[in-house]
């Protein structure tokens, strides 16, 4: 197979270039480089028209020895071909070059074949070939051919154009009217190949059974192979493994094909394969049981050895891993043994080693269970061994056996007993044992069930359980049977009236029968109370009854036993809010804490007194100003018999009024009215509330300088009248501004009057004391005393009264109204006033009174 590189022959015809004048007598060919190849000119250079507009055909063609050809071969010769045609034409001319595609430089060299028809002219390194004075003429009607050889250039050169131009003249003379043509051709380089060489090389020549061999390919030029493994099997891989399946000598042979070729390789003999492992157990054998035997295998083939040996079941065998084992079942076994030389396919065979069976004893008794005092029979069976006469021998975990030595033998025990039979056959077969148990029945245990409590004509189920015995069926028998459904079943019903104490006895045929005893108790509901009415009015009704035997309580209902309400353990209840004459049915039941509970309910019907009603109209709710008077009294009564009764509170009177009272604080009057012809139905309460306007006169001051600024605390006052407690007075609706002459306590009034006309007046009184003065004053009923005052830095308050008073916090305040400092007193009231400027300043006080919070003002002097 070849490899091709693509050789670019690029033809350019050019139909004008080739002559500077083409004419009978001046047709020698054109100058160099018109061929229309990349970096020359074009016959229309010099003729007139546009190339490949004409109506001619011009073809290039490449043969190797009469064979056109698209590629070439590097140093080979080849003939080129250049045709034009085109009709009414008879003189033409053309010119071409080869060119290298990669880079348009000239490619191989040109032989000349026809020395009269064609030349070459040379461009720098560029030859072309071109037709002479006498090609021009026509090889045939309106055709001319031209043919040069050429040698192609050396390898690796790569694609070649050839580019050629023609002329097809009007043979005019003259440079226009004629036809230019331009062509090319593309030959590719054409690469030698190299056949391939066939070769490989394995692994290894002498394997087991299924061993496997890698092949390595070693060969050359090759792009496919085949493989012949010379047992029937082949591959395509190239370098594969192989497992070879049966024994012997195999042939392997490599067939590689590539572009140059097909190639083989064969190794006569190659493989050897070893033959598979026989491996032979042993003829099978008899032994006694506990008896052992040698177990021999035999072993040939493979690779000869050391062979590897596994015996399975490992049971009974002294090595599993050996040829030669010591085999000592217990019972029959066939054993396999699996030989393997690490090579070759394991392989395995199989000795069956027979055991003489061993004596199998079993024993039963009849019966099994039996109550304290009976018998059981017990019996012994054996198979197996070596077949000669069997011997028993019974042993007893506890008490005894008759008849120790034969097969059939009883036994009476007291309680649960196993029993052990030997037997033997006086072979080589072991002594053989058997078990049987003999089960004697426990004593009847008889529990008759917890006591239980009921109330009166309740019922309840006698829950009894019985173990023990023979497990049933079990008799019953309970005493005595008042009260129950049935006494002799397991668990009746019983609804005794009374307390009983009930005796349960059980037996089961066999065993010494079993008794319990329960107690039911019966306990009563609490009894029926006797209800009657009693005292009543037009608006209630009061019932009362007996104690009820048993009760801890009561409840009553009002709709027939629907809704019940406790009210504890009373014996009255009252109904109020009834219209006169009403009837109402009231049913009452004692309740008890323990489990009979309610008891029978009893019925009782009252009626409320039917009386005609009062209709009373006393004074209205008022409120006046403190320290006045106000007029009350009932102002009509109507209804009843006309003779009424007035009672007052506060034995204020027993007449209809009015009464003229003074009232100093807020007031409640109560009048009761009667009828003394009805005097049983009761009589009305009615009540008038007295309110007492609050006192809001009151005022607040403060000092600033000399002045006492005074606040009222009535601001609804209508009017205000001051007496500052110097002699001056003063009326204004606003802050009262006060000076004071001399240093004192003074008792200044206010008198104000309120929207309701009420005058109010308070008192207080208010210390002036001016700069460098230290005072002491009372307000709130607390005295103040400063020491000292004036003073520098340290300072006590006193603070006394009819009380405990307790300074809390200082407020400091300069003349101007601003707080300078904030301080907490101690507990005796000493405090520092810190690095306050000389002058006058107020203390604002706060202090508990009687756990009370107040606040009063105070003057104090700093000097330095």
């Amino acid at each position: 197979m070849k490899h091709k590189f693509t050789l670019l022959l690029v033809t350019t015809l050019c139909l004008s270039t080739f002559f500077y004048s083409i004419s009978f007598t001046n047709s020698g060919g054109p100058a160099a480089g018109k061929t229309g190849a990349p970096g020359d000119g074009l016959c229309t250079d010099c003729h007139s028209g546009t190339a490949n507009t004409g109506l001619g055909i011009v073809s290039l063609s490449v043969k190797d020895a009469g064979n056109p050809v698209t590629e070439y071969t590097p140093g080979k010769q080849y003939t080129v071909t250049a045709t034009v045609t085109e009709s009414g034409r008879s003189k033409f001319g053309f010119q071409m070059v080869t060119f290298l595609n990669s880079n348009n430089t000239m490619a191989g060299s040109w032989t000349l074949t026809e020395l009269t028809r064609t030349q070459t002219k040379t461009s720098g390194s560029k030859i072309y070939v071109e037709h002479t004075s006498t090609g021009n003429a026509q090889t045939s009607a309106g055709t001319n051919t031209w043919s040069a050889d050429w040698t192609a250039p050396v390898s690796g050169s790569g694609t070649v154009k050839i580019y050629a131009a023609f002329n097809a003249t009007n043979s005019s003379g003259s440079t226009s009217g004629d036809n230019i043509y331009t062509t090319n051709f593309t030959l590719t380089e054409e690469i030698p190949v190299t056949p391939p060489v066939a070769a490989f090389s394995v692994s290894g020549t002498d394997i087991c059974l299924n061993g496997s061999i890698s092949f390595t390919n070693l060969s050359t030029d090759a792009t496919s192979y085949l493989w012949d493994f010379g047992d029937g099997t082949t591959s395509t891989e190239v370098s594969p493994s192989h497992t070879y399946s049966t024994s012997g000598l195999f042939t392997v042979t490599l067939t590689a094909t590539g572009d140059g070729g097909t190639d083989s390789e064969t190794k006569n003999n190659l493989i050897t394969v070893q033959p598979a492992i026989s491996a032979t157990a042993g003829s099978n054998t008899s032994i006694c049981t506990g008896s052992s035997v040698t177990l021999n295998v035999s072993v040939s083939g493979g690779n000869g050895g050391p062979y590897t040996y596994s015996w399975t079941p490992s049971t009974g065998l002294s090595a599993t891993n050996t040829a030669n084992p010591n085999a000592s079942p217990s019972a029959t076994t066939t054993y396999m043994v699996y030989v393997s030389d690490g090579c070759s396919p394991m392989v395995s065979d199989d000795v069956t080693v027979t055991v003489t069976p061993p004596i199998t004893a079993s024993a039963t008794a009849n019966p099994t269970i039996i109550c304290q005092g009976m018998s059981a029979s017990l019996s012994a069976n054996a198979t197996g061994g070596s077949g000669g006469a069997f011997t028993y021998s019974w042993v007893a975990s506890s008490g005894s056996v008759d008849n120790p030595l034969l097969p059939l033998t009883s036994t009476s025990p007291l309680f649960t007993t196993t029993y052990i039979v030997y037997v033997s056959d006086g072979g080589c077969s072991p002594t053989a044992t058997a078990n049987v148990v003999v089960s004697v029945n426990p004593p009847l245990t008889v529990i008759a069930g917890t006591n239980v409590s009921l109330c009166e004509g309740e019922i309840t189920n006698l829950s009894a359980s019985v173990t023990g015995g023979n497990g049933g069926p079990y008799s019953y028998s309970w005493v005595p049977s008042v009260g129950l459904n049935s006494n002799t079943i397991q668990n009746p019903i019983a609804a005794p009236s009374v307390t009983t104490n009930y005796s349960l006895f059980v037996s089961d045929g066999c065993s010494q029968p079993g008794s319990d005893d329960v107690t039911v108790t019966v306990n009563n509901f609490p009894t029926a109370p006797l209800v009657n009415c009693g005292a009543t009015t037009l608006s209630s009704i009061e019932y009362v009854w007996n104690p009820s035997i048993g009760a801890d309580g009561y409840e009553i209902s009002f709709d027939g036993g629907t809704v019940w309400k406790n009210v504890g353990n009373t014996f009255v209840y009252d109904t109020t809010g009834l219209s006169p004459g009403e009837t109402l049915s009231l049913m009452v039941r004692g309740i008890s804490f323990g489990l009979c509970s309610p008891g029978i309910a009893s019925t009782k019907t009252c009626s409320a007194i039917n009386c005609a009603p009062l209709s009373v109209i006393v004074s209205s709710d008022t409120t006046v100003c403190k320290n006045s008077t106000v007029e009350i009294g009932v102002l009509s009564v109507t209804g009843g018999t006309g003779n009424y009764f007035f009672n007052w509170s506060d034995s204020l009177g027993t007449t209809q009024g009015p009464y003229t009272i003074n009232i100093f604080q807020p007031t409640a009057f109560t009048v009761s009215v009667g009828d003394s012809g009805a005097i049983t139905c009761g009589t009305l309460e009615n009540k008038i509330s007295i309110g007492v306007y609050p006192n809001q006169a009151g005022f607040t001051y403060s000092m600033t300088g000399d002045t006492i600024l005074f606040n009222p605390d009535n601001t609804f006052g209508s009017s205000f009248v001051w007496n500052f407690g110097d002699g001056n007075v003063d009326s204004s609706l606003s802050t009262i501004a006060h000076v004071y002459d001399t240093n004192g306590v003074y008792n200044v009034c206010v008198q104000s009057v309120t929207p309701a006309g009420c005058v109010e007046e308070f008192c207080d009184s208010v210390e002036f004391v001016k700069v460098g003065i230290a005072k002491s004053y009372t307000n709130n009923d607390v005295h103040f005393k400063l020491i000292p005052n004036p003073g520098k830095e340290q300072f006590q308050l006193q603070l006394s009264c009819c009380g405990n008073v307790t300074p809390n916090e200082i407020q400091v305040f300069n003349l101007q109204g601003q707080e300078v400092l904030h301080i907490k007193p101690q507990r005796d009231g000493k405090f520092t006033l810190g690095n306050l400027m000389q002058g006058l300043y107020f203390l604002k006080i706060k202090y508990d009174h009687n756990n009370v919070n107040l606040e009063d003002w105070m003057p104090v002097m700093v000097q330095e």
